[in-house]
């Protein structure tokens, strides 16, 4: 008897991680919950917990109020700054308006043309929400009362060049505005109540833009960083430096901790005036103002190398919790308060996924390579770890069923990598140099019995064969070749090892695809048939059968017995990129330059369905064990999550055509009752016009006013659906007699704009209507000569 298969068709995206922050400014939350990310033209609210995006600003469902959208919506958001309340949130766009923004609730307050002659480049709320000032590259900053968007103040000629920072303060009960600029020095103003504004502080001691404005809790000293490698402690009454303490690096960021921490290296909780800094060399350092003396340089687990710069430190307070905002849009977290572990790491932004790999015992880590020379390694609540070891960058990996806690790596810098996981921790434990140029596909063994080995394909032409020697975690060993062949003309795209680990099979741009003994790289088998370039090449998890996807848009399945073309499957309209098995290999899943997937069955050739969710080339697919995830990745810097809810949306289908017929009958029955009400409310429901047209028919005649109570009293929207019926039911003569009473019942409702026919039924409905009237105008004509006939024809009767 043969089994039944059960075919996956329905596949539907559950999560999608996608880019939130692509540089810029960058805001934490008081309750420390949510991240405010400038993301290209947007302002994304990131929840930390699930890491995922719980609203742009502005976005689809922005209130705009009394604004036109068009005018915002294009208009590229430049900087943004978060009130200390978390109240109110300020944009500063490209063509110089300053928007304010409820942002819990996506909806405008109030905008206006802030007239800098430059670009914006800072904004900041002072304490009350009352002010908010802005600064340009015009060497200018304003100060605006968001009530009425009127400029209240007007700060310039003293000032030099693009403000760089802009820092409100209250100094005892008298508001104070802190700038700086490219002129490097310091300037403070009063703000008095009729306008006015007095310089009361001129602090020279930088050489270089000021980049970090803080203040101790009395207000008495200021703490200054910038870009000359130096923070300067201030006292603000004496208006003269206290401090300066060279840091030797360019500063960029800085936040002040609380004045009692816990640090590595001291058995005791220490108490000062805590400063933690980071710049150019990718460095968290922390510092102690009064005593001038570093504390602490970096994070266990930092490499000193290829560090990449700090742009922001962000802090929370009731939480104890410090952010680090690197160049590469990575956002990490430490908790203060237990001598700074790190509890959470964030990738704002991956730019183009190249590849993707499950790994781990029960594929609960999955890795990214992603125009890095970093791995991004995800756990199962999208925890983000970085690998380091590739100086340039990473494009292809690898795992198998029989070495799940091994990870291979390939690069531009002409290496591969082998990775060992061990407590939840990735090392690398193997490097092999030897090929000449990038190197594109990799591949590990599946017999966990046997020592495993790796197969590398290369620009340079090549395929290599690597012998693992016995692995230790903490070392890393230099491997050496066992076998290399000159495998095509052009660049090797992929390599995959069959389940047996007897064959390799090679994919290249010479329109070829190879099959080798894994013993000794000899040729088996060569198969041609592509027209353009293989991308992609898979051994059949079942049978002896390789499948190859090509830039000619096709999937060809081969036999390995006589390497010819068993079929080919068309029906990808563009490059397939890459390919698998699916369903124990009756399926196919693949992937094109298109952003479509496409899940295939491969008895019939037919393609089930098309997965649409990416928008831009699909590099990537990673099929967990138990095959119930698939990740994709691409050029549109998503991941995306699909799981497969075949058999729940077969249950749901099933359950849907139980209820329908349930109520098919209870609508018979309604009828034969002759309970209208209720049966005209069920078959708008389920979308039976015929019935409608019936209920209404039985009332037609001479029971108008039964007919008008009855449209009366249903709802708002199942009128609609019956004005909508009615529309159609007048494009028939047979029926129109109906649709004409519905609709004269309705036209009170219509003039009063409770309901409405949409402008491309409107059309039709008045052509039809002059058609009937015309026709029926005709027929009385008919008629009333018809009758003149028949009494002209009395009289003669009667003689």
């Amino acid at each position: 008897m043969e089994r039944q298969v059960k075919i996956k068709d329905v596949f539907k995206p559950v999560s999608v991680h996608k880019e939130f922050y692509t540089g810029g400014s960058i805001a934490l939350t008081n309750d420390g919950k949510n991240l405010l990310c400038q993301c290209r033209n947007h302002v994304t609210v990131v929840d930390i917990d699930q890491v995922s995006i719980s609203r742009t600003i502005p976005d689809g469902l922005t209130t705009y109020n009394s604004f036109e959208e068009s005018d915002y919506t294009d208009d590229y958001i430049l900087t943004f700054a978060l009130s200390e309340d978390n109240t109110l949130l300020a944009t500063g766009h490209k063509s110089g308006i300053i928007s304010i923004w409820n942002w819990k609730e996506s909806q405008m307050i109030t905008c206006w043309k802030s007239g800098h002659k430059g670009v914006l480049a800072q904004l900041c709320f002072n304490k009350d929400n009352t002010l908010i000032a802005s600064g340009g590259t015009d060497s200018c900053v304003k100060v605006w009362n968001i009530e009425g968007h009127s400029c209240s103040y007007r700060l310039a000629g003293s000032l030099r060049g693009v403000i760089s920072v802009i820092v409100f303060r209250q100094i005892k009960d008298k508001q104070y505005i802190f700038v700086s600029s490219d002129e490097s020095s310091i300037r403070g103003w009063l703000l008095q109540s009729n306008s006015k504004q007095t310089q009361k502080y001129h602090l020279k001691g930088h050489f270089s833009p000021v980049t970090s404005i803080l203040f101790d809790d009395d207000n008495s000293h200021l703490i200054s960083c910038g870009r000359d490698k130096a923070v300067i402690y201030w006292d603000l009454k004496e208006e003269k430096k206290i401090r300066t303490i060279p840091v030797y690096e360019s500063i960029e960021a800085a936040v002040l901790l609380p004045n009692c921490i816990e640090l590595p290296g001291y058995e005791k909780p220490i108490i000062g005036t805590f400063l933690a800094v980071g710049g150019d060399t990718g460095k968290l350092r922390i510092f102690d103002v009064e005593k001038g003396t570093e504390l602490y340089s970096s994070f266990e687990g930092d490499s000193e190398k290829n560090n990449p710069s700090i742009d922001h430190l962000l802090y929370d307070s009731e939480l104890r919790c410090l952010y680090k905002v690197n160049s590469n849009h990575n956002i990490t977290s430490y908790i203060i308060s237990e001598k700074f572990p790190q509890c959470k790491q964030m990738t704002g932004y991956l730019d183009e996924i190249l590849d993707i790999a499950f790994f781990g015992d029960h594929d609960n880590y999955f890795a990214v390579a992603a125009n890095s020379c970093d791995i991004h390694v995800y756990n199962q609540n999208m925890n983000c770890s970085l690998l380091k070891g590739h100086t340039d960058l990473v494009v292809s990996l690898a795992t198998s069923r029989g070495f799940p806690n091994l990870l291979v790596s390939g690069s531009k810098d002409n290496a591969i990598r082998v990775w060992m996981m061990k407590d939840d921790i990735l090392n690398c434990v193997a490097v092999g140099s030897r090929h000449t140029a990038s190197v594109g596909a990799v591949a590990i063994s599946f017999n966990s019995s046997l020592s495993p080995f790796v197969v590398s394909g290369s620009e340079d032409n090549t395929l290599k064969l690597w012998k693992l020697p016995n692995l230790k975690y903490k070392t890393c060993l230099t491997l050496n070749v066992s076998k290399t062949e000159i495998a095509h003309e052009k660049a090797i795209n992929s390599v995959c090892i069959s389940p047996n680990d007897a064959l390799i099979a090679t994919a290249s741009q010479d329109k070829t695809a190879k099959i080798w003994s894994a013993k000794d790289l000899s040729i088996v088998g060569i198969l041609r048939g592509h027209r353009r370039g293989v991308w992609c090449a898979k051994f059949s998890p079942v049978d002896q059968v390789l499948l190859t996807s090509s830039a000619d848009a096709t999937l060809r399945l081969w036999a390995i017995s006589d390497f010819s073309c068993l079929k080919t499957l068309e029906g990808q309209d563009c490059a397939i990129l890459n390919c698998d098995f699916l369903n124990n290999g009756i399926q196919i899943i693949s992937s094109g330059s298109d952003g479509l997937l496409k899940v295939w069955l491969i008895k019939s050739g037919e393609c089930l369905t098309t997965l649409d969710h990416h928008a831009a080339r699909v590099w990537a697919i990673a099929i967990s064990k138990d095959e119930s995830k698939i990740l994709t990745g691409g050029a549109d810097s998503r991941i995306v999550f699909w799981h497969d809810q075949t058999e729940e949306s077969r249950l749901e289908n099933l359950q849907q055509s139980q209820e329908k017929l349930e109520q098919e009958q209870q609508l018979a029955n309604l009828i034969k009752a002759n309970e209208l009400l209720p049966a005209l409310q069920l078959a708008i429901k389920l979308d039976r016009p015929k019935q409608a047209f019936k209920i209404l028919d039985s009332l037609s005649s001479g029971k108008t006013d039964a007919l008008k109570n009855l449209i009366d009293q249903l709802r708002d929207d199942h009128k609609e659906t019956l004005l909508n019926y009615a529309v159609t039911w007048n494009t028939n003569s047979k029926h129109c007699f109906i649709a004409q009473l519905v609709i004269s019942l309705m036209l009170e409702d219509i003039a009063e704009k409770k309901l409405k026919i949409p402008d491309k039924n409107l059309d039709g409905l008045i052509a039809y209507t002059i058609r009937h009237n015309q026709r029926l105008n005709t027929l009385m004509e008919d008629l009333h000569l018809v009758n003149y006939t028949l009494k002209m024809m009395q009289p003669a009767a009667s003689q």
